[in-house]
C-alpha cells in the first residue's frame, strides 16, 4: 500500500470525503473544509497528491475556522501547525535513520524512497531542524541537518 492509500484510508476512518476538484485558485493545491478535503486537479503526481492530502489531514486535526487568509497571526499558527504535522506524519524522524540504511545518492532519492516531494522533503528537514537544532540524537544514531547527514555511533 502506497503512502498515499494509507492516507486516503486514514481519512476514510475519520470520515473524511477526498475528491479531486478545480480549485479556482491557483495559489491553492489543496482544502479542508467540513469533513471534506479538496484536491486541486492541477497537482500530477501521486507524491504531490500525498503531500497535500497530509497538509490537509492536518487541518482536519488542528484547524478551526476559515483560515484561508494568513494574515491574522492565528490562521498563520494553525496552517504552520497543520504542515508541521504533515510533516512529522510522512517524514517521520526514523526514516531519517531508514535512509542511512539505504544510502540514497541525494534529496532526490531520498524523498523517492519516502513517496514524498524533494520540496516537501527540504521544507520538513528545515522544520526538524527549527525543533531540534541542527543535531539530533537518536539511539545509536546522529542526524544533522544541515547539511543533510546520519552517523551510527561505533
Amino acid at each position: 500500500m502506497t503512502l498515499h492509500e494509507l492516507l486516503l484510508e486514514e481519512a476514510a476512518q475519520n470520515s473524511i470525503d477526498v475528491v479531486n476538484y478545480d480549485i479556482p485558485v491557483s495559489a491553492l493545491k489543496g482544502l479542508y473544509c467540513d469533513g471534506m478535503i479538496i484536491l486541486d486537479n492541477s497537482l500530477e503526481t501521486e507524491k504531490e497528491k500525498t503531500c497535500v492530502l497530509a497538509e490537509e489531514l492536518g487541518h482536519h486535526y488542528f484547524t478551526v475556522g476559515d483560515i484561508l487568509n494568513e494574515s491574522p497571526i492565528v490562521n498563520a499558527k494553525q496552517e504552520k501547525l497543520a504542515r508541521c504535522w504533515a510533516y512529522e506524519r510522512i517524514v517521520p524522524i526514523g526514516s531519517f535513520i531508514e535512509a542511512y540504511e539505504i544510502q540514497p545518492a541525494s534529496c532526490v532519492d531520498f524523498s523517492e524512497y519516502l513517496g514524498v516531494t524533494e520540496d516537501f522533503l527540504k521544507q520538513a528537514i528545515k522544520h526538524y531542524a527549527v525543533k531540534y537544532g541542527n543535531r539530533l540524537e537518536l539511539n545509536e544514531y546522529v542526524i544533522i541537518f544541515s547539511p543533510l547527514g546520519v552517523m551510527k555511533r561505533v
